[in-house]
């Protein structure tokens, strides 16, 4: 065992870029893994979290007219615990220098893909007056 650990140690110093070469490829893919390991994490928790919040659907089935009779049918399915219906209306808003078209939703009724509110108050049902804007587009044309 002298004799390997004495051979180790002049092979090392003989051929030590080489070593130090695999030595370093090595670090460096361990630290990359470890990196996007923590931040793949990182991301599905706060993807989970938002879901979470918003009481997100998982599974939507969009149409331009759907019945009452459909929408009892998709209450039929198996696994299938709640369903709701909204409107959904293409609208063409005028911003300084260019048009931008934008889908207007109803509000749903009922517990599922609430949206979050970051800023302002919390639409009251049935009020038709008000809208609730997504935050980038908001800031993007000093909407407040």
């Amino acid at each position: 065992m002298k004799f390997l650990n004495k051979k180790l140690r002049r092979d090392i110093l003989k051929n030590w870029s080489q070593f130090f070469s695999v030595f370093l490829m090595a670090l460096l893919s361990v630290l990359i893994y470890v990196g996007l390991e923590g931040a793949y994490h990182g991301m599905e928790k706060s993807v989970d979290d938002f879901t979470k919040r918003g009481d997100l659907a998982d599974s939507w089935v969009m149409s331009t007219d759907f019945t009452t009779e459909d929408v009892d049918s998709f209450k039929s399915i198996k696994n299938v615990n709640e369903t709701a219906t909204k409107k959904r209306i293409l609208a063409e808003a005028l911003t300084k220098d260019k048009n931008n078209y934008l889908y207007l939703d109803t509000p749903i009724d009922g517990e599922i893909t609430k949206p979050i509110l970051v800023a302002g108050k919390q639409l009251k049902q049935g009020d038709s007056s008000s809208i609730l804007l997504n935050e980038d587009y908001a800031k993007a044309n000093q909407i407040h």
